[in-house]
């Protein structure tokens, strides 16, 4: 009867706030990739496409940050009703109404680990060909001659015109991804074809210019094939994030023993796996701080639950960031440096229900 109730009090807010949190990290998603999917070429499926491929992703987020919020609510309310009270009176421990949220966070820890390890990974590559396929379309179809295209970043592209077939006339294109160069080309054309990551301009008739430093150098040529990495646009408009996610924390494992074959360094691999699996604990962790919190919990404090989530959250990941460039850095061994956050919750956890034990004691 009392497990019963205190998972009817915590499972309904923590369906309502995961549903809740997965459609804010949506519409920022979508805004942050706005330019390209509210493309004309962009149709409907490609949209449907990106929602389905992000929802892994947004699952991993959501979740540990609603299952906190769920636990101080729903044994809040019991709480500030006098039912803890009641319950404690009769001479029930307090662990016995931890224990759903303890099982919670076992249980999405383990939902976690099936994403991180599985199929997280694949859902971010296939997102990320979404979102490819959608800039080359719009690139294609919304191209107007006697306008900079800006639209593929360290890129600027511009034709003065545009003949019935397809080709370009008078060809400026401007590469500063790298060493930065100058292409002038008397006609070209845009291939959008081809693989996913690759967008290719053909130019003819045309000259190069590079300046560096003090060396300058003009290259003539006939013809010439200029293409952009998109995989690598995509990557830094997610800052970076990209590469490391997509990878399954088995690779990174594999890529760890193969440096350390070569005789590299294996320690940035070995930090993110560890960062990766320090993720999906989240979950547990968060469940061992909210119980206590929720048992220590005054009646009128209805209000700081939401407060409370966003600073424990907010500064579990501070000190995952922290440890993680510790453990990145050689500060740290990986292992630690990945589980930090969860050993400081597993503490803080521990000491909070000492002193909830405490005030329920005779």
């Amino acid at each position: 009867m009392l497990q019963r109730m205190v998972a009817r009090e915590v499972v309904k807010p923590l369906v309502a706030w995961t549903l809740a949190i997965c459609a804010l990290l949506f519409m920022l998603a979508f805004l942050r990739a706005s330019e390209v999917l509210l493309g004309s070429a962009v149709a409907r499926g490609d949209i449907l496409r990106f929602a389905a491929y992000s929802l892994p992703g947004f699952l991993a987020q959501a979740l540990p940050p609603a299952l906190l919020a769920a636990t101080l609510l729903g044994l809040g309310r019991l709480a500030e009703d006098g039912e803890l009270k009641a319950i404690q009176f009769v001479g029930a421990s307090p662990l016995r109404v931890l224990l759903i949220p303890g099982y919670l966070g076992i249980g999405l820890s383990l939902v976690l680990v099936g994403l991180t390890f599985s199929v997280q990974p694949a859902a971010i590559s296939a997102m990320r060909i979404v979102v490819q396929d959608a800039l080359r379309k719009n690139l294609s179809k919304d191209f107007h001659a006697g306008v900079f295209h800006e639209e593929v970043n360290g890129i600027a592209f511009y034709a003065a015109a545009a003949t019935e077939g397809g080709g370009l006339k008078e060809v400026f294109l401007y590469d500063d991804r790298d060493a930065p160069f100058l292409t002038l080309a008397r006609t070209g054309t845009l291939e959008t074809r081809g693989p996913s990551e690759s967008l290719g301009f053909l130019l003819e008739d045309g000259k190069i210019y590079r300046n560096e430093g003090f060396y300058s150098d003009v290259i003539a040529f006939d013809a010439a094939a200029i293409r952009a990495n998109l995989a690598r646009v995509y990557q830094e408009r997610n800052q970076n994030r990209v590469a490391r996610e997509e990878e399954a924390p088995l690779r990174l494992l594999s890529m760890a023993r193969e440096a350390n074959a070569r005789g590299m360094s294996d320690r940035s691999f070995l930090a993110a796996f560890h960062w990766r699996l320090g993720q999906t604990l989240m979950p547990l962790s968060f469940a061992f701080i909210a119980g206590p919190i929720a048992l220590l919990r005054r009646g009128g404090q209805r209000a700081r639950s939401v407060l409370l989530t966003l600073a424990a959250y907010a500064g579990y990941f501070l000190l995952a960031r922290i440890s993680f460039q510790l453990g990145n850095s050689g500060a740290l061994p990986p292992v630690l440096g990945g589980q930090i956050p969860n050993l400081v919750a597993l503490a803080t956890g521990a000491a909070l229900y000492w002193q909830a034990q405490r005030r329920s004691a005779p």
